[in-house]
Formats: structure tokens, C-alpha cells, sequence
């Protein structure tokens, strides 16, 4: 049984009698990850490019690791990949201009649309993000309010080919989980 305070209770600490935020509202520290581009998992298959599986186990084990090692470490090392400054993380990197044709035409198969105007806002780019084996989150970066956008992901390592990297046999790949489940 609790013991009643007798008299007037005091309490220890004083408020203060306003709020300070030494920060301007305006900055943002912490890398956001926003998922509201709902068909990054969608796989498709055109000249140049596939990311159809073979099945549901590789399904599974691109999204583990997508969420177990790319957004994680991505997230914890933000500043140093997105200034580059040890080339720490040479998977993580903005795309070049030569490859922004081949992802406009993957952006447009999968959303039926153009998601980044072609006159471009310096604010947003377009990035690949990966940290080992062949998987690659292609996002949208808004340097303004340090915020991905993840718009699919390149399962073989295909918007920047490496004949160490790339498989010969994702031709014969069918799956497309994202279709297969989303009813």
C-alpha cells in the first residue's frame, strides 16, 4: 500500500518556462527511408535490363536483405556515403547520366510514368545503394529533406554491368513476386 504525501508536494525539478530547439526545423540529421513509391518490388523484364526471379526463395532472400543489410547499414553510414570521402562503400553512389536512360525506361514500365520531371530539381537524384553480392535499391534521394524513396530493385547488378557480377541465365527468370501476391 502506497504511503500518502502529507502537506504541499513540491516538485524536484522546475520546468522551464519555454521549449529551446537549437536546431532549425529545416535540418534533418537521421536518413529517412519513405516507401510511399508502392511498387518497388515489382519485377519486369525489358531490352537491357530484367528483374523477374527465379522463385520465391530468391524472392525472399533479396528482401532479407534489403532490410537486414542495405537499409540498416545505409541508414548508420549515411554521411560518409553520401560525401564519399573514403569511398568506404563503392556501391552507394549516385547514378551517372548515362544511366538515367535505362532507369527512366524501368521507372516507366514499372509505374506507367516518369516519377523525377526531366528538367530535374536539383534537390532529387537518382541513387544505387547496395553493400554486398549483386543487389542494388535504386532510389530517389531528396537532398533536401535527406530522404530515399527506393523506386526497385536491380536483383543482378544490371544499371552498372560487371562481368564478374552478372548472370547469363536471369533471361530465363519468371517471377515476379510482387504481382504474384499483391492479388
Amino acid at each position: 500500500m502506497r504511503k500518502k504525501i502529507k502537506g504541499n508536494f513540491k516538485p524536484s525539478i522546475t520546468p522551464q518556462d519555454t521549449v529551446k530547439n537549437k536546431k532549425d526545423p529545416g535540418t534533418y540529421e537521421r536518413l529517412t527511408f519513405d516507401f510511399s513509391y508502392d511498387r518497388w518490388l515489382k519485377s519486369i523484364s525489358i531490352k537491357g535490363f530484367t528483374n523477374l526471379l527465379k522463385n520465391e526463395e530468391e524472392f525472399a532472400s533479396a528482401i532479407v536483405q534489403v532490410f537486414k543489410d542495405v537499409i540498416p547499414i545505409i541508414q548508420s553510414n549515411w554521411e560518409i556515403i553520401r560525401h564519399n570521402t573514403k569511398l568506404q562503400f563503392p556501391h552507394c553512389h549516385s547514378l551517372a547520366k548515362d544511366k538515367i536512360i535505362l532507369v527512366n525506361k524501368i521507372i516507366e514500365e514499372i509505374y506507367n510514368k516518369q516519377l523525377m520531371d526531366e528538367s530535374g530539381n536539383e534537390n532529387l537524384n537518382y541513387w544505387q545503394l547496395g553493400v554486398k553480392q549483386s543487389l542494388r535499391l535504386i532510389a530517389i534521394f531528396d537532398h533536401s529533406t535527406n530522404i530515399i524513396y527506393p523506386v526497385f530493385l536491380d536483383h543482378f547488378h544490371q544499371i552498372h554491368p560487371s562481368i564478374k557480377h552478372n548472370d547469363n541465365n536471369i533471361n530465363k527468370n519468371t517471377l515476379c513476386a510482387y504481382t504474384k501476391y499483391s492479388g
